[in-house]
């Protein structure tokens, strides 16, 4: 993504605002313009588009460190060649704590992980029965590496008034005691009953193939802003597939991990050397097709980088007048 070029669009198509002159995109590296432009929000809020492409097995970003694009205004072309730069982020370790604070009038929740107890978390679940009453808030997911499911379960029920139901999956898990028994070593030193919840006695092998139907859209007149980015995983991810489910919900960031298939760490008995692997395939339903999110994860609604993501919220609400009453 490039986050120097800021591109509008009119009726006739994308341009750059060069002095008084509208540059309309022709090409980008000879092709339509449409796949390499993506929604984002400027430093007021505004909505702008970005270059930048999404990278896969198959679509390398080393393959696209720079693109050509073709430029028109009036009777005038001209091509310049826009460079691409990968987010990099580093994961502060997160100690559980949650934060409700407000900027500018408007109401931000920022929870750093979903785990069994930790500072605030009880606040956290009461503060839903209040937040449903406001005309907008941010919630703010940005680095949260997940933790438990069901507090967002909880979170949710109390915000909507009603339990919503898992979004639309597939999957299947495997099971094997060489899993149970690494997973269970590196959780050494937390309470037992915590263990055993969390790594049962199971059959080995592969688990029958589950799926949720999801309940979508689902009623809400708060307006919600949510941020995230590629360090917001697990059920960090998780809370923003319940709430792509919600009406009036934007996302603002990057897209998230795409650690669909519940990781598990652990660190070999003998060597102590880290691992990390996964137990589970899974797969979202959209519109009757698969959706396989892993190493993608989901798209904002709107591409910033991750620490500009809270200041432009905050403008992008003022600016659409997102907080006035109705």
């Amino acid at each position: 993504m490039n986050f120097d070029y800021a591109f509008f669009r009119d009726d006739h198509g994308y341009y750059l605002k060069t002095d008084e002159l509208r540059e309309y995109v022709e090409l980008i590296n000879g092709e339509s313009a449409e796949p390499y432009l993506w929604p984002s929000l400027n430093v007021s809020g505004e909505i702008v588009y970005r270059i930048g492409i999404l990278a896969d097995e198959q679509n390398r970003a080393a393959d696209h460190e720079r693109l050509e694009i073709s430029l028109r205004a009036k009777d005038a072309r001209r091509k310049d060649f826009v460079p691409l730069k990968k987010e990099v982020r580093t994961r502060q370790i997160p100690d559980g704590s949650y934060t409700r604070y407000e900027l500018e009038g408007v109401p931000v929740i920022d929870l750093q992980q979903f785990g069994f107890v930790g500072p605030g978390l009880g606040q956290f679940l009461d503060d839903a029965l209040e937040l449903r009453n406001e005309e907008v808030f941010i919630i703010d997911l940005r680095s949260n590496p997940g933790g438990l499911t069901s507090n967002i379960e909880h979170w949710l029920h109390r915000f909507i008034g009603d339990w919503a139901e898992a979004p639309a999956q597939v999957w299947v898990q495997l099971r094997t005691n060489t899993t149970r028994h690494l997973a269970r070593h590196s959780k050494e030193g937390e309470p037992r009953w915590m263990i055993d919840s969390l790594f049962p006695v199971m059959q080995t092998g592969w688990s029958r193939v589950r799926s949720s139907s999801g309940t979508a859209p689902i009623s809400n007149p708060t307006k919600v802003v949510v941020l995230m980015d590629s360090l917001s995983a697990s059920a960090g991810e998780g809370f923003v597939r319940y709430l792509r489910q919600i009406e009036n919900v934007v996302f603002i960031g990057t897209n998230t991990s795409g650690i669909a298939g519940d990781p598990v760490k652990g660190k070999l008995p003998n060597s102590y050397i880290g691992t990390h692997w996964s137990t589970n395939l899974k797969l979202d339903v959209e519109s009757g097709e698969f959706v396989d999110r892993e190493g993608i994860g989901f798209l904002p609604d709107f591409w910033v980088q991750s620490e500009d993501a809270l200041d432009v919220a905050l403008k992008f609400i003022h600016h659409y007048g997102m907080g006035d009453d109705n």
